[in-house]
């Protein structure tokens, strides 16, 4: 697990991709170190090596079978449980995978198909941040416990993401933007970098930190 403290106030849990702690997620906690925030970044590998971009079949695989997204979102309700009197705010900032864990830790009501209710109603959640979490689509008939910001690109093969945005944007307290871009814009290691889209969703982000989370 990665591990930044600032004495702050907030907390920013950080879930990552498929493929594990890698480059990306690193410098995404270390940014939001240096901006004052407490950051944690649980290993849901539990320390198997992060997967590089050209085994991305492998990293799924691995991902689905030893991990999942419900189980995740059990262990990171479980960490935001031993966090949350420590802290004024929580804020999950997820990207793909971590996205979807995090939907699923900040919503009420959600049946999954092990059977189990996780939610907002269990852990004190101020905020999500959401990257490109395409499993989200599977979750929409949800209640919000906390303000969401949620980025998709224009392109995705699985499904239309303005029909998506369509859909979240019924829920209150959510917010959606699509960007130019393709999945993994926000990520300068990422061959689908898109350098415009990742600064618009920083901007975006911080805005929303300021004007949703700390106030």
């Amino acid at each position: 697990m990665l591990a930044f403290q600032k004495n702050s106030e907030t907390l920013i849990v950080v879930l990552h991709e498929i493929y594990g702690i890698n480059e990306h997620i690193t410098q995404v906690c270390q940014e939001l170190a240096e901006e004052g925030y407490d950051v944690i970044c649980p290993d849901l590998l539990d320390g198997k090596p992060y997967f590089d971009y050209a085994r991305e079949e492998e990293a799924y695989l691995y991902f689905m079978n030893y991990v999942g997204f419900e189980s995740a979102a059990k262990r990171v309700t479980f960490l935001l449980r031993q966090e949350e009197l420590k802290y004024k705010r929580i804020v999950l900032l997820g990207f793909s995978a971590g996205a979807t864990i995090a939907w699923l830790c900040g919503v009420d009501s959600v049946k999954t198909d092990e059977g189990f209710y996780y939610g907002g109603s269990l852990v004190k959640c101020s905020g999500l941040i959401c990257y490109y979490g395409s499993r989200i689509r599977d979750y929409t008939d949800v209640t919000l416990q906390c303000p969401a910001l949620l980025f998709y690109p224009e392109e995705e093969p699985s499904f239309s993401p303005q029909e998506l945005q369509a859909e979240l944007e019924k829920l209150d307290r959510a917010e959606v933007h699509i960007l130019s871009g393709r999945h993994g814009f926000a990520d300068p290691y990422s061959p689908h970098y898109h350098e415009v889209s990742a600064r618009e969703a920083k901007k975006i982000m911080k805005e929303f930190m300021e004007k949703r989370i700390v106030t």
